[in-house]
């Protein structure tokens, strides 16, 4: 029997926490597999009927690797002639960490020190079996049950808004989910937009119009980006927020309005209010409950899930280069990348097996924008960093052929934002786009 390493109960005691792995393909075909406690000293990889974990795969070796658990930690030897990879690189001997997905010709597992978690009931849209995952759906059940409001924060494409539908519907709201993109907002407008206005009010205000709050009546109203949310109508939706009821703009009379607010933002709201661009006590009146979004790079065990997911049908069985590609990806713009890319090999149509060929381009270039998108992940405690370089720029407006709205998409910010950075670059949209 192996050693273990110590963990507590809900009463405080001690109890015994034993490694566990998790098969995630098997010969190129995305797998449901349930965790596996890893309880004994060294287990076997392989093609044979007598290893320990036997991989139908004819890619595999007979006798692949040798996983030697003791103490808590795992030490993976390869014994194969084709390879053991860890993500995308090729080991002999490798001390694992937590959450380390090996691959092994076309079939791939993950392994945990830290013992198995519980499977957590399913929410909409929140695909994955990782640890991270778990926590976060049954995090959402216990929050939704409550009104209290929830400041999400997480990098583009982490999935801030499906987190804000699951807690709408989770919650049973009769009323209707309000998405509210803050960047959009006119700042000439945006008091009228979120409040509403009396007929009058302002030219061109030739009907009344009840305002985004009220139409989220009974429902949920998700403010996203929302450190583009214009300075002056900042205190006005804090007195909102506080006192639950909204006056339209030219109008005397407030409305009581029973609305659950849910924000999102993949900056730092604490670096805004330091800079003067947000107000401290709307920042604190929005963080009674602060959920963090864990990017794809740190949950990459849920990769292939979302791309079986993405897919829309079972796809054809993963090539080896493929799989170890997929699994070795930093992922920078998270889930919403992952759809890309599986959209883009659904297109070759009907084939045997799925190859990274069609993809390795766009896969290489995502490569280039993780090291800026970790500098803007968005944490409770630290700053964000700056804007992205002209460099930076130029390649996403020559990938998206000029397109502004598509590069607001790729960096998660408003068209808005874009333009004041390409303005400051001197970069014309215009130049380009093909002639």
């Amino acid at each position: 029997m192996a050693e273990t390493t110590l963990d507590e109960t809900a009463q405080g005691r001690p109890r015994r926490v034993r490694p566990s792995c998790r098969l995630l393909c098997q010969a190129g075909v995305v797998q449901t597999a349930l965790d596996q406690e890893l309880d004994t000293g060294r287990l076997v990889l392989g093609r044979h009927a007598s290893c320990d974990v036997v991989l139908h795969d004819p890619r595999v070796s007979r006798r692949h690797a040798t996983l030697n658990v003791a103490g808590g930690g795992i030490t993976l030897e390869d014994e194969s002639r084709s390879g053991t990879y860890v993500g995308d690189s090729r080991v002999t001997r490798h001390e694992l960490k937590d959450g380390d997905v090996l691959v092994l010709g076309q079939s791939a597992l993950v392994v945990h020190l830290g013992g198995a978690v519980a499977p957590s009931e399913p929410v909409d849209g929140l695909v994955g079996e990782s640890p991270l995952m778990r926590r976060l759906r049954r995090t959402l059940r216990e929050v939704a049950s409550s009104d209290v409001g929830v400041l999400v924060l997480g990098e583009t494409g982490t999935g801030k808004d499906t987190v804000a539908r699951a807690l709408h519907q989770l919650a049973g709201r009769e009323g209707a989910y309000v998405h509210v993109n803050c960047g959009a907002l006119p700042n000439d407008r945006a008091e009228s937009q979120l409040f509403g206005h009396v007929a009058g009010a302002f030219t061109g205000a030739e009907h009344p119009a009840p305002g985004l709050f009220r139409a989220a009546e009974g429902g949920t109203l998700f403010l996203d980006a929302l450190d583009e949310l214009p300075l002056d109508a900042q205190p006005k939706l804090l007195r909102a927020l506080e006192s639950r009821e909204v006056t339209p703009v030219g109008g005397t009379h407030p409305s009581p309005v029973d609305a659950r607010i849910v924000a999102a933002t993949s900056r730092d709201l604490r670096q805004a209010v330091a800079d003067g661009r947000f107000r401290a006590d709307l920042h604190a009146q929005l963080s009674d409950f602060v959920l963090e979004m864990p990017p794809l790079r740190d949950r990459l065990e849920d990769v292939l899930l979302l791309f079986a997911s993405s897919y829309g049908a079972e796809p054809p069985p993963l090539s080896a280069g493929l799989l170890r590609a997929l699994l070795g990806h930093a992922w920078p713009l998270n889930v919403r990348e992952v759809g890309k890319i599986a959209a883009r090999l659904k297109l070759e149509g009907h084939v045997d097996r799925l190859e990274l060929a069609p993809v390795a381009a766009e896969m290489a270039h995502g490569r280039r924008l993780v090291g800026w998108v970790k500098a803007q992940r968005p944490t409770v405690d630290g700053a964000m960093a700056a804007a992205p370089d002209k460099k930076m720029l130029e390649e996403l407006l020559g990938k998206h052929r000029g397109g502004v709205s598509e590069v607001a998409k790729a960096l998660g910010r408003s068209r808005k934002q874009v333009r004041r950075w390409l303005t400051e670059h001197g970069l014309d949209p215009e130049a380009f786009r093909p002639e």
